[in-house]
């Protein structure tokens, strides 16, 4: 089924295939999908942010109680190894770089990228189910391979694929608590300063300098597309997450009572007039703008690290 976001939607694909009817945003959730990362002194562009956590996959079935994990396997070994999963009726969840992905014609590297395999034609054709796109598309196994290693951020992958078994439901209220303390406590004491909202705080302090980069205007217009267009639902994943909170409240109604679905909404609403900005910038002809975008990052910041603490605190 089509979605937003491509971790989300090939969770929501595998799940539902092993009969677990849950959307697009309950996966994205239930994964503690929501985050924030800058990254400085990048190849190309040279400044970069995300706006999700790098652990969503696993993350979704751990919460579950299923400790799966990437395979670990030689280049060689990969494709007949997917190719067992599925003969015997089991999805394949894969991480990719989409640049490679023979349907995309993509001229950009853009890795981390999840699809489910569903299939093969034959020994040279995977069937893949992939984000918004209708149906089944076919690429190449030597795309596909080449896919699932890459180097290029924003989170480069190394043949990081699983095979999802069948699950057997579980009750949502633990583990969507479990969720959302875990999205929360990543985002206010995050293992790296670039990330979780001391990271959007970087990101302010340091966005009048993007004007003095060589590659200003690729790194306003790369900004706006992953905060509003590269598979995030807009508003840097925040409409999805309050989507998330929204359907979270029926088992956990504190959510509601600290008006958490509005307040992200509200967050996304801020990170989507920062993408109109960024894509202003982009579209100068001159790298002015980026100091004026410095205080709404700085509302952003102080609105979100509000969120976060009044989570935790209903949480308790």
């Amino acid at each position: 089924m089509p979605g937003w976001h491509c971790g989300s939607t090939a969770l929501a694909d595998v799940i539902r295939y092993r009969g677990y009817n849950l959307s697009e945003a309950m996966c994205f959730g239930l994964g503690s999908g929501l985050g924030f990362v800058y990254w400085q002194n990048g190849p190309s562009p040279s400044r970069a942010l995300g706006g999700r956590a790098p652990d969503l996959e696993l993350n979704f079935f751990r919460q579950l109680g299923y400790s799966l994990q990437w395979e670990a396997l030689r280049a060689e070994d990969v494709w007949p190894a997917i190719r067992s999963a599925l003969d015997r009726g089991d999805p394949v969840l894969a991480l990719t770089d989409l640049y490679y992905l023979d349907y995309y014609h993509s001229h950009t590297h853009f890795s981390g990228h999840a699809v489910v395999v569903a299939g093969y034609d034959d020994a040279e054709s995977a069937l893949l189910a992939d984000t918004d796109r209708l149906g089944l598309q076919a690429v190449s196994v030597k795309s596909l391979l080449r896919a699932l290693q890459s180097d290029f951020t924003p989170f480069p992958v190394h043949y990081q694929w699983l095979a999802v078994p069948p699950l057997a439901p579980v009750p949502l209220d633990a583990p969507l608590r479990q969720a959302l303390t875990k999205t929360a406590r990543d985002m206010l004491a995050p293992l790296r300063p670039e990330a979780g909202v001391p990271g959007i705080r970087s990101l302010a302090d340091d966005l009048p300098g993007w004007a003095a980069a060589s590659d200003w205007q690729w790194c306003a217009r790369f900004a706006y597309q992953v905060i509003e267009r590269r598979g995030t639902g807009g508003g840097n994943f925040r409409y999805l997450y309050s989507r998330f909170t929204a359907e979270a409240s029926h088992w956990i109604p504190e959510l509601g009572e600290i008006n958490a679905p509005a307040r992200f909404w509200e967050a996304g609403r801020l990170w989507t007039a920062l993408a109109m900005r960024f894509r202003r910038i982009s579209e100068g002809s001159g790298p002015g703008g980026f100091d004026q975008a410095q205080e709404l990052v700085r509302e952003l910041a102080t609105a979100e690290e509000s969120l976060y603490r009044d989570i935790l605190s209903v949480l308790k």
